[in-house]
């Protein structure tokens, strides 16, 4: 079984509330992040099974699509380990060894 994280990017908090409700709706997948960014830019960061986060992530973005407030998406399957699930408000994720 593969991990994956996913990520949508899209505008407003009603298609934020849109695209979780496709996603949870769609398939076991666990919220791990959301954030407001700039211009009313919200982002939604999930984790689960590969294939429960390809599914999520396709029915946020024609959730958000059909609001015409879609921004971008993104599936990392088997990210890599230094990749913090759940980092800590504040701190970057750095590629290099410690």
């Amino acid at each position: 079984m593969e991990n994956a994280f996913g990520l949508i990017e899209m505008k407003g908090f009603a298609a934020a509330i849109a695209a979780a409700d496709a996603m949870f709706k769609t398939a076991d997948i666990k919220l791990l992040n959301k954030e407001y960014l700039s211009g009313g830019t919200v982002f939604l960061q999930i984790e689960g099974e590969a294939a429960s986060v390809q599914y999520a992530i396709e029915a946020a973005e024609e959730a958000v699509k059909r609001m015409s407030l879609f921004v971008n998406t993104r599936i990392i399957i088997n990210p890599a380990a230094v990749i913090n699930s759940s980092p800590e408000k504040g701190k970057t994720i750095s590629c290099q060894e410690e």
